[in-house]
């Protein structure tokens, strides 16, 4: 291994603060406006979509935001990789 390179892990920890950012500029932010910051976020491309929902949606939580199933089934429109995936909707809920 060349003593130059240097390991870099992906990790989703990035987002949190983008995450408490755009809450901060919006507190009425929905669930897919802040997937789309992150889904077009540089770091963020090697991630999938449900990844990305998830941490927002744990976020929003936290800020305790009200998240209600037909909020996210809303929100996973947006997604070409999650569209029409229903069963999502309660593992997103309660995760």
């Amino acid at each position: 291994m060349n003593k130059n390179m240097k390991t870099e892990y992906q990790s989703l920890d990035w987002a949190i603060p983008t995450i408490n950012q755009q809450l901060k500029i919006s507190p009425r932010s929905k669930i897919s406006t802040i997937f789309r910051i992150l889904r077009n976020h540089p770091r963020f491309t090697l991630f999938g979509d449900y990844p990305l929902f998830s941490i927002v949606i744990k976020e929003m939580k936290n800020h305790n935001i009200k998240i209600t199933k037909p909020m996210i089934r809303k929100s996973l429109k947006v997604s070409i990789e999650l569209k029409n995936k229903e069963t999502l909707v309660s593992t997103l809920f309660n995760g």
